[in-house]
């Protein structure tokens, strides 16, 4: 999976808000949905 710089800020965005419960590997997978 690549991702361009949008996409890379949305994850760290979306880690922020759901920092402590929220995995890399749920991060792709939301992603891919």
């Amino acid at each position: 999976m690549s991702l361009n710089n949008n996409e890379i800020e949305n994850i760290i965005e979306y880690l922020k808000q759901n920092n402590s419960e929220t995995t890399w590997i749920e991060v792709k997978e939301n992603k891919i949905k």
